[in-house]
This record gives C-alpha cells, sequence and structure tokens, in this order.
C-alpha cells in the first residue's frame, strides 16, 4: 500500500495507528456494551417498524454514545476498510490521524465538516464520507394525560427495517418519533389535549428549547404529518383538555394515540365477573361478551351502567341489552351491572330467610 499522498513524516503514524485501531475494537465495543447494561435505563419499548416516518430528517440528529458511524475518505484506500466507529461513553471515536475526535452533541453534517478539516492537516484535498450505521436508544420522559407516564427507553429502527434507499426521507424513520412516544407510555387518556402538546429539549447550541406540537390534525385526516422526532432527554407533557365533545373522546380513542386497550369492571350475573380489557371501540354488549357472557338468571332488560364523569360525578344509566338501537361503547373505568331477574331475587329471598331454620334443623338432627 502506498502512502505517497501523506504529508511527512505520518507514513508510520498511520500503520500503527490503523493495527491498534483494528484489533482493539471488539474490545472497545465490548467495554461500551458493559457500560450500557450496567445502567438501569426506563422500561424498554421498541417502536413499530410500520409507523409512518417523522417529517424531521437525519439532519438534526445529535450523535451520543451508543451511535456507530461509518466514515471513509475517497481516493484513500487505508480509510477504506475501517470498520464502524462506535461512539464511546466519552463521545468519542479514533480513526487513523485523527484520535479521540469528539462527535457527541453533533450532527454527521459537522462531524463530516471538522473531519474534512482535520484530516486536510495531513491529507491532500481529503473527501470524507460519514455515515450513520445504528442509533442508540432514546431516553424521554413522557408527563401528563398518558396511561403510564414517566421515563421512557425508545429502542431505534435498525436500518435495514426502515426502508429501502440511503435518503433522507428513509433514514428519518429510523428515529423515535412523538406518537411512538405516546403509544410507549399507553396512549393518552379520553381528557388528553393533543392540540397543544409541549416538548422541551436541549437544542444543538446547548440552550433549552420549548416547541408546542399539535397532533390533533393528524388524527383527523388520518396522517403523520405533524409527528416530530424526537431526541435523547426530550420531556413531553400532554396537557388535559378543557373541553372534548363525545365525538371528539370517541376519535381520540380509535387513534393511533389512543390506548391499545381499556379496562372496564363487569359485575353481577355474568360468568367471569370482574375487571376486563377490550379495545376502546368496543361496545357494552361485547364487554358482557368478554366477561363470559350472562348466566341463566340474568336480567338484560336492566342492566345498569356506571361512568365516572371528569367533574368527579358518576353518570348511571339503567339500560335494555335487548332492546338497544344505538351501541353504546364503553369507556376505561366504566362498571357494567348485571342484575338477577325477579324470579330469582325471590328465591334468593326466600333462601335468606329460611336458611337459619335449615341450620337450626339440621343441628337438631344431630342429636336424634
Amino acid at each position: 500500500m502506498s502512502y505517497s499522498h501523506l504529508k511527512p513524516p505520518l507514513t508510520a503514524t498511520l500503520t500503527q495507528f490503523f493495527v491498534l485501531a483494528t484489533v482493539g475494537l471488539s474490545v472497545l465495543a465490548a467495554e461500551f456494551r458493559v457500560l450500557a447494561q450496567a445502567s438501569s435505563p426506563a422500561p424498554n419499548y421498541r417502536p413499530n417498524p410500520g409507523l409512518a416516518p417523522a417529517t424531521d430528517s437525519m439532519n438534526v440528529y445529535l450523535l451520543g454514545p451508543g451511535d456507530s458511524i461509518q466514515v471513509s475518505v475517497l481516493g484513500f484506500d487505508e480509510y477504506k476498510g475501517l470498520p464502524p466507529q462506535i461512539i464511546l461513553p466519552d463521545g468519542t471515536i479514533s480513526i487513523p490521524l485523527v484520535e479521540r475526535f469528539v462527535v457527541s452533541g453533533k450532527t454527521v453534517t459537522q462531524v463530516k465538516q471538522e473531519l474534512t478539516r482535520r484530516l486536510s492537516e495531513y491529507l491532500v484535498d481529503p473527501t470524507v464520507e460519514v455515515q450513520l450505521t445504528s442509533l442508540r436508544p432514546l431516553t424521554v420522559t413522557v408527563a401528563g394525560e398518558v396511561r403510564r407516564p414517566g421515563p421512557l427507553q425508545l429502542q431505534p429502527i435498525p436500518l435495514g427495517e426502515s426502508g429501502s434507499g440511503g435518503d433522507e426521507t428513509a433514514r428519518s424513520r429510523i428515529i423515535p418519533t412523538l406518537a411512538q412516544a405516546i403509544a410507549a407510555a399507553g396512549g393518552v387518556t379520553k381528557e388528553a389535549d393533543v392540540r397543544d402538546i409541549i416538548i422541551n429539549r436541549i437544542g444543538v447550541n446547548g440552550i433549552s428549547q420549548t416547541m408546542t406540537v399539535n397532533l390533533w390534525n393528524s388524527i383527523q385526516a388520518s396522517s403523520s404529518n405533524q409527528d416530530i422526532s424526537l431526541r435523547d432527554g426530550d420531556s413531553i407533557f400532554i396537557p388535559k383538555a378543557t373541553a372534548l365533545s363525545q365525538g371528539d373522546q370517541k376519535l381520540l380513542a380509535r387513534s393511533a394515540f389512543g390506548s391499545p386497550t381499556v379496562k372496564v369492571r363487569v359485575v353481577g350475573e355474568v360468568k367471569r365477573p370482574g375487571e376486563i380489557e377490550v379495545s376502546p371501540d368496543s361496545t357494552l354488549s361485547s364487554a358482557i361478551a368478554v366477561a363470559g357472557g350472562p348466566t341463566d338468571k340474568a336480567n338484560l332488560t336492566r342492566v345498569r351502567f356506571y361512568r365516572l364523569q371528569a367533574n368527579g360525578t358518576v353518570n348511571e344509566k339503567t339500560l335494555n341489552i335487548e332492546k338497544l338501537t344505538e351501541p353504546t361503547q364503553v369507556e376505561d373505568g366504566d362498571v357494567i351491572m348485571i342484575p338477577k331477574g325477579d324470579g330469582y331475587r325471590f328465591l334468593d329471598a326466600i333462601g335468606t330467610v329460611l336458611g337459619p331454620l335449615g341450620a337450626a334443623a339440621a343441628f337438631i338432627r344431630i342429636f336424634q
């Protein structure tokens, strides 16, 4: 291999470094994995590869420890065999001629520009290419009107699953998005205001930024145009809506931002009474069916239906399941009580009255 293109006296330095970088890569990778496992991150969530990409591109993604980038220099053969560089916990990578180069907190474009400047001190007109090959998990915090508020660790989608091609649109799919964070937090509650979601983040310059995102239009249009890519350390707050119509609540519950299931209590004359989980678009009748269906003693003409309102009051209805003209959609926290038929209640009352007499007669028979 010829090193005539180097600015002397760097041939020995390059050769020595290239050997050390190749031999030590597996050791560095193992060290990072140990450090990553030693930390105790938030609950792990891997987003759905089928979700549409956010509108942000990779130009705004800030590199950090755990990311992997591929560096090549066109026209210089000794850089073709470089393995992907895992960004170490101190935020650096090392390539021939540039040791302990800080890349954490920079974009891929910034790294490319700075490496070009650094290598120009040793090489003649270097053309540097930098490609992001894998991403680290992102840790974000979701608070407010979600089912499971708190810190989350969002796993990126591998590049091979993000679609064909290497353009910015395809690569943007691998970054976890706001919608995926909401899904990982269990979905929004029925009182969430998705028109005014607040995101706090640290910008490229280290200055805290606050932005407001409106996802309501995405729900109505069934698109992801308003969804955005997240950054490590983002803090997301979903406020409570001042007023939502029943139709808006149903639309929100059925959207991708709603909880995948709701919890309903079905008690009384069903075969499996207790708390059940059903899909957000389930009806009262389907919830009863999930609870095993009514028993032979059930009175389906006077089913009691309880729902807690936003103001703290309880709305109670008595429904005739056999004559419902419109399906009643259930919501999280609803309670359904199936009573006994009148004839069975009478028999139970007789049993209650005669029960002590029967017990006394049995006691007397012991001594006969």
